[in-house]
């Protein structure tokens, strides 16, 4: 449901992106290719134009709470690898990934809509 906020409507897509690989994450599975996210989030494929925007908010809602960086689990069919919206450096990514498989996700509390917008207002001030 898109509104006349961009905004907004980040933080919700954000919100429900953070749920599907928070799922991933909590059955142990492997990483999530940007594609089969887009498929699960019914996005059309040009949805990657606004992917780095996206997890950038998530990333910001992440740290603020000490989360493991969960965005990292979101990878390239091709190389198996995160794209360049991915902050965490290649040499990194082990021990990451190793931070999110040791994470109950499924105890851990969901980004809110609010929480998230609060996060990107911290961040643009």
């Amino acid at each position: 449901m898109a509104t006349q906020n961009p905004v907004l409507d980040r933080a919700r897509r954000v919100a429900k992106i953070h749920q599907v690989v928070a799922g991933v994450a909590a059955n142990g599975l492997k990483p999530i290719t940007y594609g089969t996210l887009y498929e699960r989030l019914g996005l059309p494929g040009e949805a990657h134009i606004r992917t780095k925007i996206d997890f950038a908010m998530w990333a910001r809602w992440l740290r603020s709470r000490n989360l493991p960086l969960l965005y990292a689990l979101v990878v390239d069919q091709k190389t198996g690898l995160p794209g360049d919206n991915c902050d965490v450096p290649v040499e990194a990514l082990a021990k990451t990934w190793a931070e999110i498989w040791l994470k109950p996700w499924d105890l851990t509390p969901q980004p809110t809509v609010d929480e998230l917008l609060a996060s990107d207002e911290v961040s643009s001030r």
